[in-house]
């Protein structure tokens, strides 16, 4: 009989979580313009794909990790609306940056996606994803790909969300364009096992969704790490035309008990900053 080992207690809510963060400049550009964060003490992460001509995306990009970085890093004991308002704020506060960046040095042309996964510190079992523009989300379940995010490209808002055509990967949305910037927000259920997958386009370019499943499946419960250097060394193997940028969490057996002691008022105030990050848009 083999000895029963005592489960270690957690050093934080989101220890629940592993993760991996890869990035790559591809084997076309010479810079990458691609930016990711990984802040797994306060359960977020994030993939933001840069443009514009130069180091413009580059800059862009940075300005979206760095916003996020101020906004979101020890917010670990914040309410779920406390920490969705973070997210828009600091979608703000990047575009903001990037405007008068590109006002600065007279770019016609600067902006930046954004994928960002945010753990829910009072229940284990929830998560929210937010994005604008084309970097995508994942989740990986029993054996089953599922795309949690659209594109905000011309090509997939057209009516039947055709991708051809000269203007079908034209970003709709983005961050630092005076146009539309405004996050979308999706709610999530975590189980033990689902794997999450944030990248930018420089991957699911080069591998489809078939071929995403297929990796995912044949390595789900190996280690993480050689996962993601397989999605890596498939995308550069399909051609690596663009910066390939993921980010994969796995959500472990031993999960959290939820908070159990919330005050109503707490309750109250975190619903209101909620509805108030998924309605606002990035003015």
């Amino acid at each position: 009989m083999s000895e029963e080992r005592p489960i270690q207690p957690m050093q934080s809510r989101f220890d629940c979580v592993e993760h991996v963060c890869l990035t790559h400049p591809g084997l076309v550009r010479e810079n990458n313009e691609d930016s990711l964060l990984g802040l797994p003490a306060d359960g977020v992460y994030a993939v933001a794909d840069g443009m514009g001509g130069g180091e413009a995306g580059e800059v862009a990009s940075r300005y979206v990790v760095h916003a996020l970085r101020h906004l979101l890093k020890d917010s670990e004991s914040e309410s779920p609306g406390e920490r969705k308002y973070r997210v828009l704020q600091a979608a703000k506060e990047a575009n903001k940056a990037i405007c008068q960046h590109a006002a600065g040095h007279r770019y016609s042309s600067m902006g930046s996606t954004l994928v960002c996964f945010l753990l829910d510190p009072w229940k284990s079992d929830r998560a929210w994803v937010s994005h604008v523009g084309d970097s995508r989300a994942y989740c990986f379940r029993e054996g089953e790909l599922f795309r949690l995010t659209s594109d905000h490209t011309v090509g997939a808002e057209l009516k039947g969300g055709a991708e051809t055509g000269a203007l079908g990967h034209v970003l709709t949305r983005a961050l630092g364009t005076a146009s539309s910037h405004e996050l979308e927000w999706s709610e999530l259920a975590l189980c033990p096992g689902d794997i999450f997958l944030l990248c930018s386009d420089g991957l699911y370019g080069m591998l489809d969704d078939e071929t995403l499943g297929n990796l995912l499946r044949a390595e789900a419960t190996g280690d993480l790490a050689l996962l993601a250097d397989r999605l890596l060394q498939g995308a550069l193997d399909g051609g690596g035309k663009d910066n390939i940028t993921l980010i994969l969490l796995r959500v472990k057996k031993e999960m959290p008990p939820d908070e159990e002691t919330l005050d109503p008022l707490d309750v109250e105030e975190s619903d209101h900053l909620s509805e108030m990050a998924e309605r606002e848009e990035g003015k």
